[in-house]
C-alpha cells in the first residue's frame, strides 16, 4: 500500500501558462501595478511634491547670522 496512488490522483500535466496565456497574464499585471502607482501618486503624492515630506510646515534653511 505504502506509495501507491489512485490514478485519479496525479498531478495534473498542465499546471504553467504558455504563449498567449504568458502574454495577457503579464499585460494584467504591469496595467495592474501602473494603476496602483497612479491612484497612490493622487491620492498620496510623493515622486512630484515639491514639500515632501513637510506637508503642514516648510522649514526655511536660509542662513540667518546671529548678533
Amino acid at each position: 500500500m505504502c506509495g501507491w496512488t489512485d490514478p485519479e490522483d496525479l498531478p495534473e500535466e498542465k499546471d504553467t501558462l504558455y504563449g498567449r496565456e504568458l502574454v495577457i497574464f503579464c499585460i494584467i499585471i504591469v496595467v495592474t501595478v501602473l494603476i496602483l502607482t497612479v491612484m497612490y501618486e493622487f491620492i498620496m503624492p510623493v515622486i512630484n511634491n515639491p514639500t515632501y515630506p513637510f506637508y503642514n510646515h516648510v522649514p526655511d534653511f536660509t542662513y540667518k547670522r546671529s548678533n
